[in-house]
Protein backbone atom coordinates (compact mmCIF):
# COMPACT_ATOMS: atom_id res chain seq x y z
CA UNK A 1 0.00 0.00 0.00
CA UNK A 2 2.81 2.77 1.04
CA UNK A 3 4.54 2.08 -2.50
CA UNK A 4 0.80 2.75 -4.10
CA UNK A 5 0.44 6.15 -2.20
CA UNK A 6 4.29 6.81 -3.32
CA UNK A 7 3.36 6.36 -7.00
CA UNK A 8 0.17 8.22 -6.87
CA UNK A 9 1.91 11.21 -5.47
CA UNK A 10 4.54 10.75 -7.81
CA UNK A 11 2.35 10.85 -10.68
CA UNK A 12 0.51 14.02 -9.20
CA UNK A 13 3.74 15.82 -10.74
CA UNK A 14 3.86 16.31 -14.32
CA UNK A 15 7.52 16.45 -14.10
CA UNK A 16 7.66 13.17 -11.92
CA UNK A 17 7.87 9.92 -13.37
CA UNK A 18 7.91 6.87 -11.11
CA UNK A 19 10.76 8.77 -9.07
CA UNK A 20 12.81 10.27 -11.04
CA UNK A 21 12.09 14.15 -11.21
CA UNK A 22 12.98 16.65 -13.60
CA UNK A 23 12.78 19.82 -12.21
CA UNK A 24 11.89 22.85 -14.34
CA UNK A 25 14.73 24.79 -12.53
CA UNK A 26 18.06 24.74 -10.61
CA UNK A 27 19.38 20.77 -10.30
CA UNK A 28 21.07 18.00 -8.69
CA UNK A 29 24.62 18.72 -7.76
CA UNK A 30 27.17 16.30 -8.42
CA UNK A 31 27.76 13.60 -5.21
CA UNK A 32 31.33 13.18 -6.38
CA UNK A 33 32.15 17.03 -5.14
CA UNK A 34 31.28 15.86 -1.72
CA UNK A 35 34.01 14.65 0.19
CA UNK A 36 35.44 14.58 4.18
CA UNK A 37 32.14 14.08 6.35
CA UNK A 38 30.04 14.93 3.54
CA UNK A 39 30.79 11.53 2.48
CA UNK A 40 31.40 9.48 5.67
CA UNK A 41 29.25 11.40 8.35
CA UNK A 42 26.54 9.21 9.54
CA UNK A 43 23.96 12.28 10.42
CA UNK A 44 23.52 13.69 6.88
CA UNK A 45 21.05 15.90 5.37
CA UNK A 46 18.51 16.09 3.72
CA UNK A 47 16.70 13.00 3.55
CA UNK A 48 13.18 11.22 2.52
CA UNK A 49 10.79 11.66 5.01
CA UNK A 50 8.69 8.06 5.02
CA UNK A 51 5.70 9.08 6.68
CA UNK A 52 5.22 5.66 8.26
CA UNK A 53 8.44 5.44 9.67
CA UNK A 54 7.81 9.07 11.41
CA UNK A 55 7.56 8.79 15.11
CA UNK A 56 5.33 11.28 17.79
CA UNK A 57 7.28 13.03 20.21
CA UNK A 58 8.87 13.55 22.24
CA UNK A 59 9.25 16.82 20.89
CA UNK A 60 10.82 20.12 22.83
CA UNK A 61 8.13 22.93 22.76
CA UNK A 62 9.13 24.89 19.73
CA UNK A 63 7.86 28.17 18.58
CA UNK A 64 8.32 30.76 16.01
CA UNK A 65 8.75 34.85 16.97
CA UNK A 66 9.38 36.78 13.89
CA UNK A 67 8.26 40.52 13.89
CA UNK A 68 5.83 41.54 10.92
CA UNK A 69 8.97 42.97 9.27
CA UNK A 70 12.40 41.01 8.98
CA UNK A 71 15.10 43.26 8.07
CA UNK A 72 17.53 41.32 5.43
CA UNK A 73 20.19 42.37 2.94
CA UNK A 74 21.01 40.84 -0.01
CA UNK A 75 24.23 40.00 -0.86
CA UNK A 76 23.93 38.22 -4.51
CA UNK A 77 23.45 34.39 -2.95
CA UNK A 78 21.42 34.66 0.18
CA UNK A 79 19.73 37.11 2.19
CA UNK A 80 21.36 38.16 5.50
CA UNK A 81 19.66 38.85 8.70
CA UNK A 82 21.73 40.94 10.93
CA UNK A 83 19.09 42.08 13.91
CA UNK A 84 17.95 39.69 16.27
CA UNK A 85 14.36 40.76 15.79
CA UNK A 86 13.27 37.21 14.76
CA UNK A 87 14.12 34.08 16.18
CA UNK A 88 12.71 30.16 17.19
CA UNK A 89 12.85 29.15 20.63
CA UNK A 90 13.02 25.51 21.33
CA UNK A 91 12.66 24.08 24.91
CA UNK A 92 13.87 27.57 26.32
CA UNK A 93 16.94 27.75 24.28
CA UNK A 94 17.20 30.51 21.58
CA UNK A 95 17.69 30.51 17.92
CA UNK A 96 17.99 33.47 15.95
CA UNK A 97 17.29 34.27 12.32
CA UNK A 98 20.93 34.69 10.60
CA UNK A 99 20.22 34.20 6.62
CA UNK A 100 17.94 31.92 4.43
CA UNK A 101 17.96 30.92 1.02
CA UNK A 102 16.35 28.54 -1.71
CA UNK A 103 17.18 25.69 -3.37
CA UNK A 104 15.22 23.82 -6.56
CA UNK A 105 13.99 21.43 -6.57
CA UNK A 106 13.27 21.15 -2.73
CA UNK A 107 15.90 19.06 -0.94
CA UNK A 108 13.69 16.92 1.49
CA UNK A 109 11.24 14.94 0.06
CA UNK A 110 8.04 12.83 1.47
CA UNK A 111 7.70 9.33 0.12
CA UNK A 112 10.43 9.68 -2.29
CA UNK A 113 7.90 12.51 -3.61
CA UNK A 114 9.96 16.15 -4.45
CA UNK A 115 8.42 19.25 -4.65
CA UNK A 116 9.66 22.35 -6.97
CA UNK A 117 11.38 24.31 -4.19
CA UNK A 118 12.40 24.27 -0.77
CA UNK A 119 13.28 27.29 0.96
CA UNK A 120 15.89 26.78 4.34
CA UNK A 121 15.47 29.77 7.25
CA UNK A 122 18.95 29.22 9.27
CA UNK A 123 19.07 29.88 12.77
CA UNK A 124 21.62 30.12 15.33
CA UNK A 125 22.01 29.78 19.24
CA UNK A 126 24.39 33.06 20.08
CA UNK A 127 25.63 31.12 22.49
CA UNK A 128 26.12 27.84 21.86
CA UNK A 129 26.82 28.17 17.88
CA UNK A 130 24.36 25.04 17.11
CA UNK A 131 22.15 25.71 14.03
CA UNK A 132 18.59 24.87 13.92
CA UNK A 133 17.17 25.13 10.12
CA UNK A 134 13.33 25.79 9.05
CA UNK A 135 12.70 24.26 5.45
CA UNK A 136 9.02 25.11 3.64
CA UNK A 137 8.78 23.70 0.47
CA UNK A 138 6.99 25.24 -2.60
CA UNK A 139 4.54 23.36 -5.24
CA UNK A 140 4.02 24.08 -8.93
CA UNK A 141 2.01 24.02 -11.16
CA UNK A 142 0.10 26.68 -12.48
CA UNK A 143 -2.52 29.84 -11.04
CA UNK A 144 -1.24 29.71 -7.66
CA UNK A 145 0.98 32.59 -7.10
CA UNK A 146 2.77 33.32 -3.49
CA UNK A 147 2.40 36.64 -1.93
CA UNK A 148 5.49 35.99 -0.14
CA UNK A 149 7.43 35.05 -2.97
CA UNK A 150 6.13 37.73 -4.94
CA UNK A 151 7.81 40.33 -2.09
CA UNK A 152 10.73 38.46 -1.75
CA UNK A 153 11.68 39.61 -5.57
CA UNK A 154 11.66 43.39 -4.05
CA UNK A 155 14.58 42.24 -1.70
CA UNK A 156 16.24 40.45 -4.46
CA UNK A 157 18.12 43.38 -6.34
CA UNK A 158 21.18 43.57 -7.29
CA UNK A 159 20.65 47.41 -7.26
CA UNK A 160 20.49 47.34 -3.50
CA UNK A 161 22.55 45.03 -3.11
CA UNK A 162 23.69 45.67 1.02
CA UNK A 163 20.61 47.43 1.19
CA UNK A 164 18.22 46.74 4.14
CA UNK A 165 15.00 45.86 3.06
CA UNK A 166 11.55 44.88 5.49
CA UNK A 167 10.32 41.48 4.64
CA UNK A 168 6.84 40.79 5.45
CA UNK A 169 7.08 37.73 7.50
CA UNK A 170 4.06 37.79 11.01
CA UNK A 171 0.74 37.72 9.36
CA UNK A 172 1.84 36.72 6.04
CA UNK A 173 -0.23 33.87 4.68
CA UNK A 174 3.07 31.98 4.93
CA UNK A 175 3.92 32.10 8.08
CA UNK A 176 0.17 31.75 9.29
CA UNK A 177 0.28 28.53 6.68
CA UNK A 178 3.29 26.83 8.51
CA UNK A 179 2.23 27.89 12.09
CA UNK A 180 -0.96 26.44 11.56
CA UNK A 181 0.41 23.01 10.63
CA UNK A 182 2.54 20.66 12.24
CA UNK A 183 6.17 19.95 11.43
CA UNK A 184 8.80 16.95 11.24
CA UNK A 185 12.23 16.86 12.60
CA UNK A 186 15.29 15.02 13.09
CA UNK A 187 18.86 15.72 13.30
CA UNK A 188 20.97 16.36 10.42
CA UNK A 189 23.50 18.21 9.00
CA UNK A 190 23.76 21.25 6.39
CA UNK A 191 23.65 20.50 3.20
CA UNK A 192 26.39 21.78 1.03
CA UNK A 193 29.58 23.32 2.39
CA UNK A 194 30.71 22.00 5.44
CA UNK A 195 28.34 19.44 6.02
CA UNK A 196 28.54 19.95 9.58
CA UNK A 197 26.18 17.82 11.82
CA UNK A 198 24.47 18.45 15.18
CA UNK A 199 22.05 20.27 13.34
CA UNK A 200 18.45 20.67 14.35
CA UNK A 201 16.15 20.48 11.31
CA UNK A 202 12.65 21.42 11.22
CA UNK A 203 11.01 20.27 8.05
CA UNK A 204 7.51 22.05 7.82
CA UNK A 205 4.78 20.09 6.54
CA UNK A 206 3.16 23.17 5.18
CA UNK A 207 3.54 23.46 1.75
CA UNK A 208 3.47 26.91 -0.19
CA UNK A 209 1.26 27.52 -3.19
CA UNK A 210 3.43 28.91 -5.96
CA UNK A 211 3.82 28.61 -9.99
CA UNK A 212 6.17 26.87 -11.57
CA UNK A 213 6.94 29.92 -13.47
CA UNK A 214 7.46 32.44 -10.05
CA UNK A 215 9.78 29.84 -8.86
CA UNK A 216 12.54 29.36 -11.79
CA UNK A 217 11.91 33.67 -12.47
CA UNK A 218 14.64 33.35 -9.52
CA UNK A 219 16.91 31.12 -11.40
CA UNK A 220 19.12 33.90 -13.32
CA UNK A 221 19.46 35.69 -9.90
CA UNK A 222 21.72 32.82 -8.82
CA UNK A 223 19.45 31.82 -5.96
CA UNK A 224 18.04 28.69 -6.42
CA UNK A 225 21.32 26.61 -5.39
CA UNK A 226 21.59 22.71 -6.56
CA UNK A 227 20.26 20.21 -4.68
CA UNK A 228 22.10 17.39 -2.97
CA UNK A 229 20.48 14.08 -3.09
CA UNK A 230 19.02 12.46 -0.02
CA UNK A 231 21.17 10.83 2.48
CA UNK A 232 20.86 7.02 4.38
CA UNK A 233 19.10 7.74 8.38
CA UNK A 234 21.55 5.17 9.67
CA UNK A 235 19.45 4.72 12.83
CA UNK A 236 18.03 8.65 13.37
CA UNK A 237 14.43 8.94 14.24
CA UNK A 238 12.30 11.55 12.43
CA UNK A 239 9.34 12.87 14.95
CA UNK A 240 6.39 14.52 14.53
CA UNK A 241 5.85 17.95 15.97
CA UNK A 242 3.63 21.03 16.89
CA UNK A 243 4.39 24.59 16.93
CA UNK A 244 3.89 25.73 20.60
CA UNK A 245 1.54 28.68 20.61
CA UNK A 246 2.88 31.09 23.61
CA UNK A 247 0.33 33.95 25.22
CA UNK A 248 0.90 37.54 24.01
CA UNK A 249 2.82 39.37 26.74
CA UNK A 250 0.69 41.80 28.75
CA UNK A 251 1.35 45.40 28.59
CA UNK A 252 4.45 46.52 31.25
CA UNK A 253 5.71 42.96 32.12
CA UNK A 254 8.90 42.55 33.35
CA UNK A 255 11.24 39.14 32.57
CA UNK A 256 12.63 37.07 35.58
CA UNK A 257 16.05 36.92 33.53
CA UNK A 258 16.08 40.63 34.16
CA UNK A 259 15.25 40.33 37.66
CA UNK A 260 17.22 43.50 37.94
CA UNK A 261 17.80 46.60 35.99
CA UNK A 262 21.16 48.85 35.75
CA UNK A 263 19.65 52.06 36.73
CA UNK A 264 21.34 55.33 37.07
CA UNK A 265 24.66 53.39 37.85
CA UNK A 266 23.13 51.05 40.36
CA UNK A 267 20.92 47.73 40.17
CA UNK A 268 17.29 48.19 40.94
CA UNK A 269 14.68 45.97 41.57
CA UNK A 270 11.93 46.04 39.13
CA UNK A 271 8.39 46.73 40.37
CA UNK A 272 7.19 43.96 42.23
CA UNK A 273 3.66 44.48 40.95
CA UNK A 274 5.04 44.02 37.34
CA UNK A 275 3.29 41.37 35.61
CA UNK A 276 5.77 38.28 34.34
CA UNK A 277 6.14 38.02 30.75
CA UNK A 278 8.34 34.61 31.09
CA UNK A 279 6.83 32.67 28.57
CA UNK A 280 4.69 34.55 26.27
CA UNK A 281 5.81 36.73 22.95
CA UNK A 282 5.90 40.62 22.32
CA UNK A 283 2.64 41.86 19.89
CA UNK A 284 3.69 43.11 17.00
Amino acid sequence: MPHLLSLVACLAFASTVCGVYTPACGGFGADETFTGICSTGESQSPIDIALLAVKPGPVMPVYMHYPSGVPVTWNGHKWSVTEPDAYVMRDGEKFNLIQFHMHAPAEHTIDGVYTPAEAHFVHQNPITGQLLVIGVRFSGGEGHESLWLESLSVATNDDLAGAKYYLPMAGSSMLNGIAGIGFYTYMGSLTAGSCAEDLIWIVSKYIEPASTAQICSYESTGILETVRHTNPLNGRTVYMGDWFKPPICPKGCESTMRRRRLLFGAFQDPAPDAPSCDGCVAAY
